[in-house]
C-alpha cells in the first residue's frame, strides 16, 4: 500500500495554519473596531495600515487553502487506492474518486465565476451550489471507507465544518474592505465573524485527524483479515498432502489359521518303531 501520512500530516499542517490566519484577521479588524469607537476615530493612516495587514493575511489565506485543498485530494486519492486494495475489490471506487477529485476544484471555479442574477436569492443558490461540490471528495472517501468496514460520520463531520467555515468566509468576511468601508460594514460582528471561523477550522482540523485516522484504522484491519484468510487457505491447501507424503506401513500377511477344527482334519504324524539292525551268523 501507498504511504499516506505524510500528506495525512500537510492536511493537518495547512489547516492549522489557517485557523490562525483567520484569527489573526479577526484581531485586525477589531483593532481597527476598536479605534473607530474611540474618541479620535479611525484615522487615514490607520485604517490604511490596518488594510495592508488584513490585505497581507488574505494572501497567505488564498496560499494556504490552496495547500490544504491539493493536499486533501492527493490524500483522498491514496487512500481509496489502498483501500481498494486491501478489500481486493473492484477498481469502481478508485475511478469514482478520481472523477470527484478532479470535478470537484473545476466545478468550484466554474461556480466561483458565475455572477448572480439577483443580489440575495441568486447568491444564496451560487454558494450552496459550491457548497455541494466541495462535497464530492468527502462523499467518495467515505464510500471507500465503508467498503473496508469503517465508518463515514467522520468524513460527514469534516465536510460540515467546512461547509461551515466556507459559509462564513464568504457571507461575513470576505466582502470586507477596510481601505473603502462601506456604511453596511460592521467591523464588530465582522470581527466576531474571523474568530468564530477560526475556532470551526480548528474544530476542522480535530474531525479531519478522526476522519484520516478512521480510514487508515479500517484499511490496515481489513488488509490483516485478508492476509489471514489468506494463510489460512495456504495452510488448509497444504495439509492433505503432507498427510499423503508420509509413508504408510504394508499390511502384514496373515499367517495360517492353527484352530482345533483344523488340526482335526489334518493326521497326526507318528514316528515308526525302531528296529535295531539284523547280523547276519558266520
Amino acid at each position: 500500500m501507498l504511504p499516506i501520512r505524510p500528506v495525512r500530516a500537510a492536511i493537518l499542517a495547512f489547516v492549522g495554519a489557517l485557523a490562525m490566519v483567520q484569527a489573526a484577521a479577526g484581531l485586525v479588524v477589531a483593532q481597527a473596531w476598536r479605534l473607530n469607537r474611540s474618541a479620535a476615530g479611525l484615522s487615514v493612516d490607520d485604517r490604511w495600515q490596518l488594510h495592508q495587514y488584513l490585505q497581507r493575511l488574505r494572501v497567505m489565506e488564498d496560499v494556504v487553502i490552496a495547500g490544504a485543498v491539493a493536499t486533501t485530494l492527493l490524500w483522498t486519492l491514496l487512500a481509496v487506492h489502498n483501500a481498494t486494495r486491501a478489500a481486493h475489490g473492484d477498481r469502481r471506487a478508485a475511478y469514482l474518486a478520481l472523477a470527484a477529485c478532479v470535478a470537484c476544484p473545476i466545478g468550484f471555479v466554474v461556480l466561483r465565476g458565475v455572477e448572480p442574477a439577483s443580489q440575495s436569492g441568486g447568491r444564496a443558490i451560487v454558494i450552496a451550489a459550491q457548497a455541494l461540490a466541495l462535497y464530492l471528495p468527502f462523499g467518495a472517501v467515505s464510500k471507500a471507507c465503508a467498503s473496508v468496514g469503517g465508518p463515514r460520520m467522520p468524513f460527514v463531520r469534516w465536510y460540515l465544518a467546512l461547509a461551515a467555515s466556507f459559509v462564513v468566509h464568504d457571507v461575513f468576511t470576505m466582502g470586507l474592505n477596510l481601505a473603502d468601508p462601506k456604511a453596511a460594514n460592521d467591523l464588530g460582528r465582522t470581527a466576531a465573524m474571523f474568530l468564530v471561523n477560526a475556532v470551526v477550522v480548528a474544530l476542522m482540523m480535530v474531525m479531519a485527524a478522526e476522519a484520516t485516522d478512521a480510514m487508515a484504522q479500517a484499511t490496515t484491519d481489513r488488509s490483516q483479515h485478508y492476509r489471514f484468510m489468506h494463510k489460512d487457505a495456504q495452510n488448509r491447501r497444504r495439509a492433505p498432502i503432507a498427510m499423503d507424503a508420509t509413508p504408510t506401513s504394508l499390511p502384514r500377511p496373515a499367517l495360517p489359521s492353527t484352530s482345533d477344527a483344523d488340526s482335526a482334519q489334518v493326521p497326526a504324524f507318528t514316528a515308526a518303531p525302531f528296529a535295531p539292525p539284523v547280523i547276519p551268523e558266520s
